[in-house]
């Protein structure tokens, strides 16, 4: 429920009396949580401190934290400032192992809920939280789940955060019956002076108060005017009134808003600041129809941004149009603007005047910011201007360096980075002018870059050192040069790659240097450094003056990725945004499929093959789209996926298609060979496995690929027994228990820990690894220790102990839809002499038939197709066509994300666990 209160008096005294109630007398009929929305300086913080104040009693456990940027990506930064008993994340006990396939929350989840429920019981438990949207997932999770209606114990809280950015947990608890949010509006005149005679202990007197009113309503800008009238000793008293006054030029108005406008801006990416900046310049309020001809954009594309700027307080919607909350506000933005940008603002404008004035397309493309657009976008990621569309797929090449420019902008605007570069290189001959060089063989190494042409990408730097290059673009070119390296996994200056974790001079922000930095460190088993590294540059306001991402909501990808080594794939889903926005900035567009990868990477490790298809489909769509070559390893699972599913052959298949493109594994990780690998171990070619895996370790020692090759272990070493290479297998066991003492990776104990087992034989350490899976999420390695556990006491003779494993790896695959494992783990065991029963009796193996020919989870019987809905159905007979999610959306006309919801619907409904067994179900309906 949601209300915007009249006064913050009144939210005050609402407040006070929910809290106070909650804490005397427990959680009745009126909410238990208030969430207190608004914008950046809208006075939230000053209304929390205020209720700590008057909440604050001996016999009250009052527990006050903030969000801060620097905690977005720790799990459970905000719980350990709330609550100090708890233990750290990074600790593996952290939450204790979970019961065997629960249903209850996730160990470090439900460890918080039961902690905050002891105190709770112990005396009342008020609990308040500012920047709630800046607060990690984790801790957002147990807050959500304290403030829903099946808590065991609710505590009095109020959290407080800015509707920009969306934080899905934050949403739901908005949602939540038991939850009364408060929208906090600009503050009125008289709360503006009521803040004002509270800070100054007197009114203000007119001159003062005038300059007050200047500030929209924003309690930030009217606190600087307040600090700085009584730093500089302005005030003074008016005679016969008790009020005191103070003078204020307008330049100096100018100035103080600037350093509080500076604020709210460094919070902003450089998409919403372009907005910012372009309505300041525009000096009135505009439409976004408007904003869009200045930038050559259709609105859709620019909404995020305008959104942010709203929320970070700057804007404000009057209507359809946007404009400044403060007059003398965005008079200090126009003031901070370099006199080049501003002209070039100002030139936009405008343009976008003429181009409503006369009705004109706009198609033209002035030489002047085409040369800036192209460059820009090369160095910081700017958005580049979106001409039309070609209606001819013949590409000429344009005579003068303008129009070559604007046909290279349209065809990278259209994902055709390869004609892009190509009508570039055509190019390049007839302009010998260094500028012009320059500008053209800037555009083609982007886009041989971004579309992962790495022998391209490096012809083009040798021909840039070949030019006059000023001395900033020679120290660029030697970053791209260094990301190259990491990216490709090239070893630089003949050492291997993680030498790139010596870097240490880079400058601020997420650069090529730093990104390749943190890469270098995550492969040499310092996992968790690494991502201090990432999330220390992703929240310092320098990142948004660097390239890779770092301004962009795709800059996920890179903590993401390091997470998944460092505390494994439970905690990387908790960080996962909830919001995919798509970035169409060029150098941004390759992180939006590469960051839905690692995500749908995770959700498989977490036995969710369904919705890790969808996720590697839909990214390796976008992938084609924009002609990104950076997408090995999502290659490689969704092969492993087809492997697991049973179809080995589909997997290899794939894998020859991607193969035939040409790309570079990504950061040199050879993901592809192992699932290759894989896939010929399930067709029982062993020879070929052993070649693959063997190949595999070696290279990947001798590039230095360290802490991959431990998270790949297991499934190299099983792939080695089973071929029978006994000394590959001894490799891998004596290379993994080498590297691991000096990690610093939390999640890679468990594949340490069931390598050893395999080499030693051992089922009880075998078991014991699979508890460390567990622990931290991850139910593929489980499995593969399960696996491995029921074969061992197999081949010791332990015939019981073996059933008895094998029939929780059986219900696991089942749960999962690994078809590959229970088979493989069926045939193994028939191997050491230990006859296992079918389905029906005791153990039910994935793949296996029911009376009615339909696979399906152990013991679940599948309700008929008549309790699907009609949208439910059609998904389901395109399924069974073998289509993807991205192509069922596009035959439906809704989104993908919105087929794999009725896809989650159908499996429930159905009692099946994978694509495969809809597909089945709805052929045997059929017959």
């Amino acid at each position: 429920m949601g209300i915007e209160e009249e006064s913050r008096a009144t939210i005050l005294d609402t407040v006070l009396r929910g809290i106070g109630a909650t804490l005397a007398d427990g959680p009745g009929g009126g909410p238990a949580a208030f969430l207190i929305t608004g914008s950046g300086g809208s006075g939230k913080t000053h209304l929390l401190h205020l209720l700590a104040g008057l909440a604050d009693a001996p016999d009250v456990d009052l527990r006050f934290a903030s969000g801060e940027p620097a905690s977005t990506g720790r799990p459970g930064a905000v719980l350990a400032q709330l609550f100090p008993e708890l233990e750290s994340p990074v600790d593996r006990a952290f939450g204790g192992v979970q019961d065997e396939h629960s249903t209850a929350p996730p160990g470090p989840i439900r460890h918080a809920l039961a902690l905050v429920a002891e105190l709770a019981r112990e005396r009342p438990l008020a609990v308040l939280l500012d920047d709630a949207h800046l607060a990690d997932s984790l801790s957002l999770s147990v807050l959500t789940r304290l403030a829903g209606t099946d808590a065991e114990v609710r505590p009095a809280m109020v959290i407080a955060r800015r509707g920009i950015p969306a934080r899905g947990a934050l949403t739901m608890l908005a949602g939540a019956p038991t939850v009364r949010e408060i929208v906090l509006a600009p503050l009125t005149d008289d709360e503006i002076l009521a803040l004002a005679r509270a800070r100054l202990g007197a009114p203000p007197g007119p001159t003062l108060a005038a300059a007050l009113m200047q500030t929209g309503g924003n309690p930030a800008h009217a606190n600087r005017i307040l600090d700085w009238v009584r730093f500089r000793e302005r005030l003074h008293p008016v005679p016969g009134s008790g009020a005191v006054d103070a003078r204020l030029e307008h330049d100096e108005m100018v100035e103080i808003l600037s350093r509080s406008v500076d604020t709210q801006l460094s919070l902003l990416d450089p998409d919403a600041l372009q907005t910012v900046r372009l309505v300041a310049v525009w000096n009135k309020a505009v439409t976004a129809a408007e904003i869009g001809l200045a930038r050559r954009q259709h609105p859709s594309e620019f909404v995020g941004g305008i959104d942010a700027a709203v929320g970070a307080g700057i804007l404000v919607w009057e209507g359809e149009h946007i404009r400044f909350g403060s007059r003398v506000a965005a008079e200090a933005v126009r003031a901070g603007l370099a006199p080049t940008i501003r002209e070039l603002m100002l030139a936009a404008v405008g343009a976008a005047a003429d181009v409503r004035a006369h009705g004109e397309s706009g198609v033209g493309v002035d030489a002047t910011a085409s040369v800036l657009r192209v460059q820009t976008s090369l160095q910081i990621g700017a958005q580049l201007p979106r001409p039309p569309r070609p209606r001819a797929r013949t590409i000429t090449t344009p005579a003068g360096l303008p129009a070559v420019l604007a046909r290279v902008t349209m065809l990278s605007d259209a994902g055709r980075l390869y004609e892009a570069y190509e009508l570039a290189e055509r190019a390049l001959p007839s302009h010998t002018e260094p500028t012009e060089r320059l500008t053209l063989l800037f555009s083609m190494l982007s886009f041989a870059t971004l579309g992962g042409r790495v022998e391209r990408a490096r012809t083009v730097l040798r021909a840039m050192h070949d030019e006059p290059l000023p001395r900033e673009s020679a120290a660029w070119l030697a970053e791209i040069e260094t990301w190259l390296d990491a990216m490709t996994g090239n070893p630089p200056r003949g050492g291997t790659l993680t030498a790139l974790a010596e870097i240490d001079d880079a400058p601020p922000g997420l650069t090529g240097y730093r990104t390749a930095r943190a890469i270098g460190l995550t492969l040499a088993g310092d996992c968790v450094g690494a991502l201090a590294l990432l999330d220390a540059v992703l929240d310092s306001n320098a990142a948004s003056q660097s390239w890779l991402g770092a301004d962009s909501p795709e800059s996920a990808a890179w903590p993401l990725w390091v997470t998944r080594f460092a505390y494994g794939p439970s905690y990387t889903l908790t960080r996962a945004p909830v919001d995919s926005v798509r970035d169409n900035r060029l150098v941004n567009r390759w992180l939006g499929p590469f960051r839905q990868s690692v995500i749908a990477e995770s959700h498989m490790a977490c036995g969710e093959l369904d919705i890790a298809s969808m996720l590697l489909d839909d990214s390796l769509a976008e992938a084609r789209r924009i002609e990104s070559g950076w997408m090995s390893t999502a290659v490689a699972d969704r092969a492993l996926i087809d492997v697991h599913r049973g179809a080995a052959p589909a997997a290899l298949m794939l894998i020859a298609q991607w193969r035939e493109c040409g790309f570079p594994d990504r950061f040199g990780l050879r993901d592809v060979d192992v699932a290759e690998a894989e896939a010929r171990l399930a067709l029982g070619e062993s020879d070929a496995v052993s070649e693959l895996a063997g190949q595999t370790w070696t290279a990947s020692a001798d590039d230095g690929h360290r802490a991959w090759m431990v998270h790949r272990a297991p499934m190299l070493i099983r792939q080695a027994r089973l071929a029978g290479d006994d000394a590959l297998v001894a490799a891998i066991a004596d290379g993994t228990a080498a590297m691991l003492p000096g990690f610093d990776a939390p999640a890679l104990r468990g594949p340490a820990s069931l390598t050893a087992a395999v080499a030693a034989q051992d089922q009880a350490a075998a078991e014991r690894s699979a508890a460390e899976f567990q622990s931290v999420g991850d139910q593929l390695g489980e499995l593969a220790a399960l696996e491995e556990a029921a074969c061992l006491a197999a081949a010791t003779g332990r015939a019981p102990a073996a059933l008895g494993i094998a029939q929780r790896a059986a219900a696991l695959a089942s749960r999962i839809g690994s078809v590959a494992t229970g088979q493989r783990l069926h045939t193994r065991l028939r191997e050491s002499g230990i006859e296992v029963p079918r389905a029906g009796a005791g153990v039910s193996w994935p793949g296996s038939r029911g009376s009615g020919g339909v696979p399906g989870p152990a013991g679940v019987a599948a309700p008929g197709a008549g309790s699907l809905t009609r949208a439910e159905n059609r998904v389901s007979r395109l399924v069974a066509q073998g289509m993807t999610s991205p192509q069922i959306a596009e035959r439906l006309g809704i989104s993908p994300r919105t087929v794999q919801t009725h896809i989650s619907h159908v499996l429930t409904k159905l009692g099946l666990s994978t694509r495969a067994e809809i597909a089945a179900f709805i052929s045997s309906t059929r017959r």
